[in-house]
């Protein structure tokens, strides 16, 4: 009978440490959208215009979470990013998407037009800032809040604080 509750005991133990170790990582993964009545609350100086902008554009991206530390995001109804997320913290999951295929080709025209252009010290700088902000858009960190994620993005020229909902 005491092998009997030892092993009960045991097998507790292992799902309560699992629980520990895994179980804050399962709460972000899934399907998240935009939650557009918080981001408008979270952005207070956001405009009539950036409003309408944010509400045309909320049902058409997302973000994807997988077990596997996959992530992926759709940007319209054709466009797909694919990288992979790590939480460092219990609110902090950093995403890289350096790897992305279409991030990795038009990275590689950049440099190839920044080349071109030595002659050009305007145009150079414009593609340095253009590559930049690829790079910033290549590796993002989301926060958690409760039951929301959020992130800064640039957002038709402004930066607005996004609230994504599951």
């Amino acid at each position: 009978m005491k092998i009997f509750h030892k092993k009960n005991n045991l097998i507790f133990l292992f799902i309560f440490y699992l629980n520990i170790l895994f179980g804050q990582a399962t709460s972000i993964v899934g399907n998240w959208s935009i939650d557009f009545q918080k981001t408008v609350s979270a952005n207070p100086k956001i405009s009539e215009k950036q409003k309408e902008a944010l509400e045309y554009y909320s049902n058409r991206i997302s973000l994807e979470f997988f077990n596997s530390g996959e992530f992926s995001e759709r940007i319209g109804y054709d466009y797909f990013i694919e990288g992979t997320w790590t939480r460092y913290k219990d609110d902090l999951i950093v995403v890289r998407c350096e790897g992305d295929s279409q991030i990795k080709s038009t990275k590689e025209n950049l440099l190839q037009k920044i080349d071109y252009a030595q002659n050009d010290p305007r145009k150079r700088i414009r593609l340095k800032q253009n590559l930049y902000r690829l790079n910033r858009f290549a590796v993002r960190s989301y926060y958690q809040q409760d039951e929301n994620i959020s992130s800064k993005h640039n957002f038709g020229g402004y930066e607005l604080n996004l609230v994504f909902k599951k």
